[in-house]
């Protein structure tokens, strides 16, 4: 183990290649501070998931808008980029051409939540193909209804995603503690026989934009936000006029995290 950093909120471990990443799921087994500082692609290079059930994942990883592509994710429970989550936060990061499978509790970015827990995924851009069974979101898939806070703010949206049960563009099932707040600018919701909506499957106090491109194949109506003209999609001055409300422009990062929008 040869990270950088100290793994605090001063002195973070350093993530700057695929091998960096592997290294990081391995030493999580505590409240660490993780910093990405550069792109990550793993079109040649082997995925692995930060936090499972017996080793969750309560630290915080500070993505600084840098992007990771080319994920190509498969397991049975509890997957994403982060497969079972309990606390910390993900912030600034942009996932590009994702390829995530699996059974039940999928997410983008989080699969699973388990009771008791809070949690903040901010500033996120996602783009790519996620399927499973129940509980399936573009960003996350569920929570448990006895989660003590959850945020998720500023994100964005444009996958297809595909499931049997409570899949949703941005949440899966939401505990009535989670507010979702973002926007789903393209891709499809399919849930043929099961309950979808293009926000949220089921639950949560949610807020957001759809853009009328997004399709949705379902039996039982989830919750699908506020419809846009596709014809906006990418607009920043739009999006700064009209959706100010679930997308934070207000962000003084010398970066500017902002879902790949760097020069606003």
């Amino acid at each position: 183990f040869n990270l950088k950093g100290s793994g605090t909120s001063e002195n973070p471990y350093i993530i700057n290649n695929t091998d960096e990443w592997k290294q990081a799921v391995l030493k999580n087994k505590g409240e660490y501070y993780f910093e990405i500082t550069g792109d990550l692609d793993f079109e040649n290079a082997e995925f692995y998931i930060f936090g499972t059930s017996s080793n969750q994942f309560k630290g915080y990883l500070i993505g600084e808008a840098h992007t990771i592509s080319n994920l190509d994710i498969k397991g049975l429970n509890n997957v994403g980029l982060i497969g079972y989550m309990s606390a910390g936060s993900v912030i600034g990061l942009n996932l590009e051409n994702v390829n995530i499978k699996g059974a039940d509790y999928v997410g983008g970015i989080v699969g699973n939540e388990p009771a008791s827990s809070t949690i903040t995924l901010k500033e996120i851009s996602i783009s790519g193909n996620i399927t499973g069974n129940k509980y399936v979101g573009g960003i996350l898939g569920n929570t448990t209804t006895t989660v003590t806070s959850n945020t998720v703010k500023s994100v964005i949206v444009n996958a297809n995603i595909t499931g049997t049960d409570y899949v949703g563009g941005i949440g899966g099932k939401i505990s009535s503690y989670t507010t979702i707040q973002g926007v789903v600018e393209s891709g499809s919701i399919s849930a043929p026989s099961g309950k979808a909506g293009k926000l949220v499957g089921s639950g949560g106090s949610s807020t957001g934009y759809i853009s009328d491109a997004v399709t949705i194949t379902r039996s039982t109506t989830g919750k699908d936000g506020t419809s846009y003209l596709n014809s906006y999609t990418n607009n920043i001055d739009y999006y700064k006029a009209n959706f100010s409300k679930v997308l934070d422009f207000t962000d003084s990062d010398s970066n500017e995290y902002l879902f790949g929008y760097k020069n606003i």
